[in-house]
């Protein structure tokens, strides 16, 4: 696994985490829920995702040339990693002018976007294409 590599895939997870924001907003618009909370609340949720997985990318390039401390390293990180999402979820809650649920709901979002990565066909002949 290279540099360009871990940026392809962290890419992916980001631009699908945004894809996914922009269909949640357009539910609460349907839903006839629409507002500037919600915008701010996705917004949110989305730097503290792009936030964490470019923390997740550096940490696993710096564990790979550590070697046998790497996993150490990788576990000692996730705590850090973890404060990004309570973090999120804490200003989500208590900002008056952020949609709770707005700015909590878009931190599942990667989780569905890396399942689609690895069933989707479109995905896997990019990954395919980049090895």
């Amino acid at each position: 696994m290279n540099d360009q590599s871990i940026r392809n895939d962290i890419k992916q997870i980001i631009s699908g985490t945004a894809l996914c924001c922009l269909i949640m907003i357009a539910v609460y618009a349907f839903m006839g829920r629409f507002s500037l909370g919600i915008v701010l609340g996705a917004l949110l949720a989305l730097a503290a995702v792009a936030l964490y997985y470019l923390q997740l990318a550096s940490s696993v390039t710096k564990a790979l040339e550590m070697g046998e401390e790497g996993k150490r390293y990788i576990q000692r990180s996730y705590a850090g990693r973890l404060m990004i999402h309570l973090g999120c979820a804490l200003l989500a809650y208590f900002l008056p002018f952020v949609d709770t649920a707005a700015g909590i709901i878009p931190l599942l979002f990667p989780r569905i976007v890396l399942y689609a990565m690895q069933i989707l066909p479109a995905f896997k002949a990019k990954k395919e294409g980049n090895e």
